[in-house]
């Protein structure tokens, strides 16, 4: 079983923290992460681009000429979509985006990104968060004393009170998340990854 420094909300370490094999110590799944990301940036498209047809075009209703003895192309609408100005060809139009992924493959993609933190021994441990009042100089100092400044870093609760968003949401590269709505995305696009030990109970809930 793995284990990572925990630290104080003061910056000092205070022990170790043992990360459970089945979720930090797998083998990374290249083919899950692969089908969850590309399902995941599939999913954030809003699915509203859209061009007009020649129908939905104003004008267009008088034959441009007449039909022969003016040496020209036939033409019978100036909406025809090979007249510039005129309408597209099965050109885009607004349809819902979303692409469905097993539940298997999302956790066993969780897993894996992970574990690819954790065998990069970047993620951290931290001892229980008690915040009384919104300060976010106590979230920048332990980013400093960590040596997080500048990183992206993900941190993982169990739950969020609004005294713990406010200290942490004008951080910049410090994401807040509950443990258990986090994502392979989320995780691969950190730098770090700190997290309590309830957070490492919850994962483990989740991915069992």
């Amino acid at each position: 079983m793995k284990e990572i420094p925990s630290y104080s909300l003061g910056g000092e370490e205070v022990g170790k923290m043992k990360l459970p094999q089945e979720v930090f110590e797998i083998k990374p799944n290249q083919g899950a992460l692969y089908a969850y990301l590309k399902a995941y940036s599939y999913n954030q498209g809003q699915g509203t681009s859209a061009t007009k047809g020649r129908s939905q075009l104003k004008g267009g209703g008088a034959k441009p000429w007449r039909q022969k003895g003016t040496g020209r192309a036939r033409a019978g609408s100036s909406n025809s979509p090979l007249w510039v100005g005129g309408g597209r060809v099965f050109g885009p139009s607004p349809h819902p985006r979303h692409r469905e992924i097993p539940k298997k493959v999302k956790r066993l993609a969780l897993k894996s990104a992970l574990s690819s933190l954790a065998q990069r021994d970047a993620v951290l441990g931290l001892e229980e968060i008690k915040v009384e009042s919104p300060k976010t100089k106590v979230f920048a100092s332990l980013l400093g004393k960590l040596g997080l400044k500048g990183k992206r870093c993900l941190l993982l609760v169990v739950s969020a009170d609004r005294n713990l968003i406010y200290s942490t949401s004008n951080l910049p590269g410090l994401k807040l998340k509950r443990a258990r709505d986090t994502n392979a995305y989320e995780v691969l696009n950190s730098d770090f990854l700190i997290l309590t030990q309830e957070a490492v109970v919850a994962l483990k809930e989740v991915l069992r």
